[in-house]
């Protein structure tokens, strides 16, 4: 039985590799960021160098950012387009 092997020529090789390692490096680079933590509830007291802060006692307030200077929470809102945030801070 005849079988036929196809070859490509050199510019249809290095499309192909080409392709090939773009779409490895798109599956290399996928986020892989988790959600950020939510405000337990019933809220407990952030305390920081310079101020202190209860959340409200709603759920759906997360954590956005948190260090000794800096406290950022945000809640999704009601429309696609809305959203509520907190933020508090000092600077040194």
């Amino acid at each position: 039985m005849y079988s036929r092997i196809r070859t490509f020529g050199r510019g249809t090789a290095i499309r192909f590799f080409t392709l090939l390692l773009l779409a490895a490096l798109a599956a290399g680079c996928a986020s892989t960021q988790t959600s950020p933590p939510s405000v337990p509830l019933p809220p407990t007291r952030y305390e920081h160098r310079a101020f202190s802060l209860v959340p409200l006692n709603q759920p759906g307030w997360l954590v956005l950012a948190r260090n000794p200077t800096q406290l950022a929470l945000a809640k999704p809102g009601g429309a696609p387009d809305e959203s509520f945030a907190i933020q508090a801070g000092t600077t040194t």
